[in-house]
């Protein structure tokens, strides 16, 4: 190593056959080393890289046709009746009385709904005609002048008011005149008797307590007499008891006596079974045996007559005894009741009963003395000018009275010849009025339609929550008079006008496709979340006009049929997914129309089974296309196959020998999947549409032609 580090390195030192084998070996490694990282980048290259070779691009072929190009937009919106009535009665708190329709029933305008109780309605008329009639008596015995019996009560009236204005003027000089020695007579008289009433009051609440006492102490009393009758009557049926069991036993002794040595001819049914007291033939039997020839068995049946006596004797002891104990026992009960009843004198009401009654004797003796201290002092400054004013009123009254009949007698005047005709307007008012609440006591269809809600039944009271409440008591529509309300977006507007034809589907009728025309457009713009649209309407149309419309959309329903046949044969086709013309939304309808179910329709066939579809029901949500613009019998080529450069469009057209070149064309109305030319190709040339790009490898298979995720645009003349 110090040789190596005394002098220059030489890798060709490296390569002497004389050299250590170190270096040889180092040699080896180094070499290895590069193939190796040589490889690696390859096989890098190769994995992470793809490796893939380019492959030519692919193309499709296509046919220059004549036909119509559509431009559609689409959108959304709601279909809506074009009449609705929300019909409830006016009258409050009344009883439906007839509901004369379901829901979903289709009436005439004019019918009768429903209906309500018309009593109060009808009453109200007869009143309002009745007001009219006595207005309309008294207008024409204004205009007439005074009658006698209206110059009578005129006059009666004076007579009355003088009346009035003459006790008024006697109360005031009563008033002013001194009390008379019968007055204070009378107000003494009031005041002795009103002392006399308190003190009655005061003595009846003070003997509520010793009332009270005394019942008390009496019912202690009766209670211990009971009690102790209660014992005695315990110890009589004791008593009874014992009595009873001793002249069960003589008894028993006496029957036995007997049966030992009886008369042969009268033996008793107790010497076969013992019973007690012996039965009425038995002692029959006795007595018959007691007065005998056989001394013997007369002497013990005479003894069985008296023990059977003493038993019948002692039983109704014992019942007595049993009797007085129970009475005593209530008794017991009863003194316990009126005892617990004396404890509870003087009830709270008695107590509150005696205050009052001292109160309002204190209160009658308080007016009392004040009646007799007023008329004593004699009257007031107050009274003494109420009773001027009662003077006073009655004299205004009077004159009034006089001027009135003065009136009476001079005839109506102007002021109440207009009141009286005031009066007869008003009144022919009211009627009006009456007569229109006797009419709404009916719910009237106001136009011929369909009943599409009913929130009534018979029974309900109007105005509460029983009957309809805040909803409408019947909501009448017109389910087959349908107004189409669309969604227009602020980059479509300008394209929309009225007049613009289209189709538009329900998602709650699968595969019904309906044709509308516009009929108004909005310029009033919303803004919601930052999006502006505008408001347009429409109505659907039937017949030559709906098949003129879906006729001009044929067009996307054939190429829509096109797309699905050549997608499920796995082949190339003419037409791709359709793209916008102007809007991302432009023509994602017309995909939608071209449903089999949908296509079925076009043509004469569709007027046939138009009127058999099932019709859209108010407040269904709707899709629409909107026919913007359309061209007819025009070249026309597939979008994909038009192509630009340098600011041109251009077509490649094969020609006959397999050649191809691109021929610079004018470009017209697109709808996304056709586009129009104006110049430049003739109908029936061969075009190529650019395709994609496939890749191969050693490790994978080649994509199919029409596959992959992008592609290459075949580049033309110095392209």
């Amino acid at each position: 190593m110090a040789e190596i580090a005394d002098r220059s390195f030489e890798y060709d030192d490296l390569l002497d056959s004389g050299a250590s084998p170190w270096r040889r070996r180092l040699l080896i490694g180094a070499v290895a080393l590069i193939v190796a990282a040589v490889a690696a980048f390859f096989a890098w290259n190769q994995w992470v890289r793809g490796g893939s070779a380019a492959a030519p691009p692919v193309f499709t072929q296509a046919t220059v046709t004549t036909g119509n190009v559509t431009k559609t937009i689409s959108t959304s919106g709601t279909v809506s009746a074009a009449a609705t009535a929300n019909l409830s009665f006016t009258a409050q708190s009344e009883k439906v009385t007839k509901v004369n329709v379901v829901v979903g029933q289709a009436v005439k305008a004019g019918d009768v709904l429903a209906q309500i109780d018309p009593t109060d309605a009808q009453n109200a008329l007869k009143t309002a005609q009745a007001s009219l009639a006595s207005a309309q008596a008294n207008l024409q015995q204004t205009l007439a002048g005074s009658t006698a019996p209206q110059l009578a009560a005129a006059d009666q009236g004076v007579v009355q008011a003088q009346t009035s204005y003459n006790n008024a003027v006697n109360a005031l000089q009563t008033l002013q005149q001194p009390p008379t020695a019968a007055a204070l007579e009378a107000d003494q008289q009031a005041v002795t008797a009103a002392q006399a009433q308190l003190q009655t009051a005061q003595q009846a609440q003070a003997d509520l307590t010793t009332n009270a006492q005394t019942a008390l102490r009496t019912a202690q009393l009766n209670l211990q007499a009971a009690q102790a009758a209660l014992t005695s009557a315990q110890q009589a049926v004791t008593n009874a008891s014992e009595n009873q069991t001793l002249a069960q036993a003589t008894l028993a002794g006496a029957e036995s006596a007997y049966c030992a040595n009886p008369d042969p001819a009268n033996i008793p049914s107790f010497c076969t079974v013992q019973s007690m007291p012996i039965p009425i033939s038995d002692a029959t039997m006795m007595v018959t045996v007691s007065g005998g020839a056989n001394a013997t068995a007369a002497k013990l049946a005479q003894t069985v007559l008296t023990s059977d006596s003493g038993y019948r004797s002692a039983l109704t002891a014992a019942q007595t005894a049993s009797n007085a104990l129970t009475t005593a026992q209530n008794n017991v009960t009863t003194a316990t009741t009126a005892l617990a009843t004396a404890q509870a004198q003087p009830t709270q009401a008695q107590v509150t009963a005696a205050a009052s009654a001292v109160s309002a004797a204190q209160s009658a003796l308080a007016t009392a003395n004040a009646n007799l201290a007023t008329l004593q002092a004699g009257p007031t400054a107050a009274q003494l000018a109420s009773a001027q004013g009662a003077v006073d009123q009655a004299a205004a009254s009077l004159k009034a009275a006089q001027a009135s009949r003065d009136q009476t007698y001079a005839g109506s005047t102007s002021a109440q010849i207009q009141s009286a005709r005031t009066a007869v307007v008003q009144a022919q008012v009211n009627v009006a009025n009456a007569q229109k609440g006797v009419a709404d006591t009916k719910l009237v269809a106001p136009f011929d339609g369909t009943v599409a809600a009913l929130n009534i039944q018979v029974g309900d009271l109007t105005g509460a929550s029983s009957a309809s409440g805040s909803a409408p008591a019947i909501v009448l529509n017109t389910p087959n008079r349908l107004v189409l309300n669309l969604t227009i977006a602020e980059t479509d507007y300008p394209s929309v006008k009225v007049g613009d034809t289209g189709t538009v589907t329900f998602s709650a009728l699968t595969g019904e496709i309906f044709p509308f025309v516009i009929d108004g457009l909005g310029a009033n713009p919303t803004t919601t979340q930052g999006v502006v649209t505008y408001q347009a309407t429409g109505h659907l149309v039937t017949g030559p006009q709906a098949a003129q419309i879906l006729g001009s959309l044929s067009s996307f329903a054939g190429r829509a049929r096109n797309r699905q046949a050549g997608a499920a044969a796995g082949t190339p086709t003419a037409s791709t997914t359709p793209r916008a013309a102007t809007t991302p939304a432009a023509s994602a309808t017309p995909a939608a129309n071209a449903t089999p179910g949908a296509t079925r329709r076009f043509g004469g066939g569709f007027v046939r089974a138009l009127a058999n579809q099932q019709q859209p029901a108010p407040g269904m949500s709707a899709t629409a296309t909107i026919i913007v613009d359309q061209r007819t019998n025009v070249i026309m080529v597939p979008s994909k196959a038009v192509q630009t450069k340098n600011r041109q469009s251009f077509v490649t057209v094969k020609n006959a020998n397999g050649t191809t070149q691109d021929v610079t064309v004018t470009t017209g109305l697109t709808d996304g999947t056709n586009t129009e030319i104006t110049s430049g190709l003739t109908d029936g040339q061969t075009i190529e549409i650019p395709g994609t790009v496939t890749t191969t490898t050693t490790t994978t298979q080649a994509l199919p032609a029409t596959g992959g995720f992008g592609g290459f645009r075949r580049a033309g003349p110095g392209g």
